[in-house]
C-alpha cells in the first residue's frame, strides 16, 4: 500500500489526525449524553 511507502512519519500523522478527530467525537457525543442525561 501506498503507507509503506511514506515511511512511519505519515503513519504517525494520521494515528495523531485520527485521535485528535476521536477526541473531538467524544467530546461532543459526551456533551450529548449529558444533556440528555440532565433533561431526564
Amino acid at each position: 500500500s501506498a503507507l509503506v511507502y511514506e515511511g512511519p512519519g505519515l503513519v504517525a500523522r494520521i494515528k495523531r489526525g485520527l485521535a485528535e478527530t476521536l477526541a473531538r467525537d467524544g467530546e461532543a457525543l459526551a456533551a450529548r449524553i449529558g444533556i440528555r442525561a440532565k433533561s431526564f
